[in-house]
């Protein structure tokens, strides 16, 4: 395996990805959404949305792919941000700097990738957009476009990149340790210490703005069966997929955290009591579609059961009384039949 070099100006380079304060964010659907797309145009089942940090690669966004991050000295993009234009391998395995790579010799089993760079305002590049496949293949150049395509929509998301103004402050004063240390490595939302911060956060933003806020705990309905029957590996991919299903369900301003074990934790800000149950009952019925793959193909489904509370912006419950409704309306929840969604006011 061929170690890439770096490149000349990456003292410079560093700096502009640094202040962007985008690594180890949470996941975000605009982002997912233009993974999803990469799939669906090139027809591959893998597709990312890279970002070359110092030592490692960070991925703000993937499909197909179990990894958040990985070495930089094994990653493909840290060769690909070395030329100035698409960067393709058709096949990995006749290609001297990867034909040994553990990327290529074992899982995923790369046998094709395809980046456009990604740059900032000031022309630093970042990143890749990039597609992969477990096959080798030839893409014509005038496809090849539509990646740039891509590309340009990432930039434009990380242009306009601005968390929720809740809790926008909360990151711009956050060291890169600290930050990343809010978030669960796992899923790549926000943990419990993020979520305890960004509630209190929320619940000043509701009172400011005169909205109701929703307090959802969403649990994942047998997840010891779930482990026992498939396995942990299995498990830890039916939480990361829930994590996306969240992700993708919910509106760009609603705040997704893992809260502890299966259990996630999602903030809703709404003008009404309805509007909040709509949501909850439209993620519910999401949930049953999703699929979990595991060997050969097949698969399972997976259940949720929901707990909620809703706080009004003149009550003045602190946030851990609200957690604790939360809590008693998910335990009503799964003592009523589970895959539900109760509401304790």
């Amino acid at each position: 395996m061929l170690i890439p070099s770096l490149p000349s100006n990456e003292a410079e380079r560093l700096h502009t990805l640094h202040e962007l304060k985008i690594l180890d964010t949470p996941l975000q659907s605009e982002f997912e959404r233009i993974t999803r797309i990469a799939l669906q145009i090139y027809k591959v089942p893998m597709a990312a949305i890279s970002l070359v940090d110092q030592h490692r690669l960070w991925f703000k966004s993937t499909q197909g792919l179990d990894i958040s991050e990985c070495s930089r000295e094994s990653s493909f993009c840290a060769h690909a941000i070395l030329q100035d234009n698409i960067f393709t391998v058709p096949d990995t395995s006749l290609d001297n700097r990867f034909l040994d790579n553990s990327f290529v010799l074992e899982t995923p089993h790369i046998r094709f990738y395809a980046g456009y760079p990604l740059r900032a305002l000031n022309g630093e590049m970042l990143g890749m957009m990039c597609i992969f496949d477990e096959v080798s293949r030839e893409i014509a150049e005038s496809e090849l476009l539509y990646l740039q395509d891509l590309a340009a929509l990432v930039e434009s998301e990380i242009y306009k990149y601005k968390i929720v103004d809740s809790y926008q402050s909360i990151v711009s004063q956050l060291k890169q340790a600290h930050l990343s240390s809010m978030v669960d490595p796992l899923t790549q939302l926000w943990n419990r210490k993020g979520l305890d911060s960004l509630l209190k956060s929320q619940l000043n933003e509701c009172k400011k703005q005169g909205s109701l806020l929703g307090i959802a705990l969403v649990d994942i309905d047998n997840f010891k069966k779930i482990n026992d029957t498939y396995g942990h590996l299995i498990g830890d991919r039916a939480l990361k997929n829930l994590g996306k299903c969240l992700v993708n369900s919910c509106r760009k301003y609603d705040v997704i955290g893992r809260w502890g074990g299966e259990e996630f934790l999602i903030l809703i800000m709404a003008d009404t009591q309805k509007d909040i149950e709509g949501v909850l009952e439209r993620l519910r019925l999401k949930v049953e579609k999703l699929p979990i793959f595991y060997e050969n193909k097949m698969s399972f489904n997976l259940t949720v059961t929901i707990g909620a509370t809703i706080c009004l912006p003149n009550q003045r419950f602190s946030y851990e009384t609200l957690v604790d409704k939360a809590d008693k309306a998910l335990y009503i929840g799964k003592n009523t039949g589970k895959n539900c969604v109760r509401l304790s006011i």
